[in-house]
């Protein structure tokens, strides 16, 4: 998952850190060995927000090659042995793209053929910082 309206700065460079903020990344409980998965990139996957479609595709439609995301995140942060990288976001499969963000209290679940599936819950935030997005009601109560 990612916080957009934090990321929007980071967005002109292509791949953006800001997916890796303090609980912000999910992983587990298990992890699968690579004949478990079978081909990475042709995954069904399917998204809901408090049990309500939001997308059907696959991980077909990922846009960029592992290769590349690890010349990129090479150039800008150490990769060691067991660094855990997440391939990005499928096109037409975030907020951002559809105008329609997430509030506090909304269930995320996020199943990925052969590899399970992972449910999280926006928690309630204590406060917000200033974002260059227009502020939207739901959010009004967190900004001081």
């Amino acid at each position: 998952m990612s916080a957009r309206d934090v990321q929007a700065p980071e967005i002109i460079g292509g791949f953006c850190l800001t997916k890796d903020m303090a609980n912000g990344n999910q992983l587990g409980p298990w992890l699968v060995t690579a004949d478990e998965v079978g081909n990475p990139f042709s995954l069904a996957v399917s998204v809901t927000v408090d049990g309500a479609p939001r997308f059907q595709g696959s991980t077909a439609e990922i846009s960029h090659t592992v290769e590349a995301m690890f010349d990129w995140l090479g150039l800008i942060c150490p990769l060691t042995p067991g660094t855990v990288m997440g391939m990005g976001t499928i096109p037409d499969c975030t907020g951002m793209d559809n105008d329609d963000f997430l509030d506090p209290g909304a269930e995320i679940t996020i199943s990925i053929e052969n590899l399970g599936t992972l449910c999280c819950r926006f928690a309630e935030p204590k406060r917000l910082l200033p974002s260059r997005w227009p502020l939207r009601p739901a959010l009004q109560k967190y900004h001081a």
